[in-house]
């Protein structure tokens, strides 16, 4: 994973990805450089799935980027994850 200084979503010394990170994953998250650094390496892994694919994405939880693109692109998309709620969410 790359760091914060050559993360697309660093501009001008701040995390433009954590300033939306709550409003997109509907939950809190922890300060850069953790907490919403899933939104650009999400967003990247995007423009690899293609049409018929078949995805497994380990550790689903509740946001659904991922099989909403799938749904989009026509490819078969899998998600498991250990726990029953993420965040208070049923998964």
């Amino acid at each position: 994973m790359p760091g914060c200084s050559e993360c697309r979503m660093l501009v001008e010394n701040e995390c433009l990805a954590h300033k939306n990170a709550e409003q997109i994953l509907g939950r809190p998250v922890p300060p850069p450089p953790l907490g919403a650094c899933e939104i650009p390496i999400v967003e990247d892994y995007l423009n690899l799935i293609t049409a018929g694919m078949h995805v497994l994405e380990v550790g689903c939880g509740t946001w659904n980027r991922i099989k909403s693109h799938c749904d989009h692109m026509r490819s078969h998309y899998e998600g498991i994850d250990t726990q029953e709620q993420d965040f208070g969410k049923k998964q």
